[in-house]
């Protein structure tokens, strides 16, 4: 595979920049900074006063924030530029994630590597960080949310498995648009129990890396969103079948999944990034579209491909089962 220009042109500096600039920001997060400057510039003196921070060290990280675009500095007062005015959104879940996964399980990275054993431990290490744990569901179920607008279930559609469901963010906006159906979420039994479902919703417990965890059938759709992604392809490909095994005959199962392969530079570089991720912390891959494709065919569906223009970092399969 040739090198790309995009890369012919990074150097350590860059890197190590960036590497800095994500813990000072994620310090800043934590300290409030942005909070503060969401009501104006302010000198450090206010901001220190905001934050409850020490105004000299203070005055260190704003500075460094200045040099690396999330602050601007005129006449003596910090305010927001466009990228530290996204850390109060998005960006203020993604970035203290991924700079807790860099800090903590990817330092092992080099051994895992070495002798082709992942770290494997992710969910275990989420629950021993709680701020950390509630930052990556509420980005897991925010992303979830916006997936879920992009979709439609096949019309007259009474029942929905949604397997990996987590809190079932999926189920509850398919329901809520259509009274009549009814959802069935199975997730770790941890995460079941700490979701509280109840009306329409439903969850069970089992632990999809054991073969057989799906055991209901005769259902509408089965979803199967950013599931996959966490196992093998063995077990990915275990998975498929049972989900198929789960539908009635015409039902429809959706697989959706981190494109392996985006269009826009910045994205295929990040796909790299967390398919290296997948790897080391989970045990799983990123699966190309006509993996997942053969997957269900083998299962006995006809499946066709769905482009999603809101989510290009994600690829849709629709599979109707023979």
């Amino acid at each position: 595979m040739p090198v790309e220009p995009e890369a012919e042109a990074a150097d350590p500096m860059t890197h190590l920049l960036g590497l800095l600039a994500c813990h000072a920001a994620v310090a800043a997060l934590r300290l409030g900074v942005f909070d503060a400057l969401a009501e104006g510039p302010a000198a450090p003196e206010e901001l220190a006063a905001r934050t409850g921070a020490a105004r000299e060290p203070l005055c260190a990280l704003l500075d460094a924030l200045v040099e690396s675009g999330y602050l601007a500095l005129e006449d003596g007062r910090y305010a927001e530029r466009p990228a530290g005015a996204g850390l109060r959104g998005h960006w203020g879940e993604v970035l203290p994630l991924w700079t807790a996964l860099a800090a903590g399980p990817w330092e092992g990275l080099a051994e895992a590597v070495g002798s082709g054993v992942p770290d494997g431990t992710f969910y275990s290490w989420l629950d021993d960080r709680p701020e950390v744990r509630r930052r990556f569901h509420r980005l897991q179920e925010g992303m979830a949310a916006g997936l879920a607008e992009a979709i439609t279930l096949p019309g007259g559609t009474r029942s929905l498995l949604d397997v990996g469901g987590g809190s079932g963010t999926f189920s509850r906006v398919f329901c809520a648009r259509s009274p009549e159906l009814r959802a069935t979420v199975v997730d770790l039994p941890s995460v079941v129990a700490e979701a509280g479902f109840d009306g329409p919703v439903t969850g069970r417990g089992a632990d999809l890396g054991r073969p057989g965890a799906i055991t209901e059938r005769g259902q509408d759709v089965v979803l199967l969103c950013n599931v996959l992604h966490g196992f093998t392809s063995v077990r990915a490909r275990a998975l498929v079948a049972e989900a198929a095994a789960a539908l009635r005959t015409g039902g429809t199962l959706l697989i959706l999944e981190s494109d392996p392969a985006p269009d826009a530079p910045a994205e295929r570089a990040f796909q790299r990034f967390f398919d290296l991720n997948l790897w080391h912390t989970q045990g799983g891959r990123l699966h190309p579209s006509s993996e997942l494709a053969g997957w269900a065919v083998e299962a006995g569906c006809t499946v066709r491909l769905t482009d999603l223009p809101d989510h290009p970092a994600h690829l849709l399969l629709t599979a109707v089962r023979l």
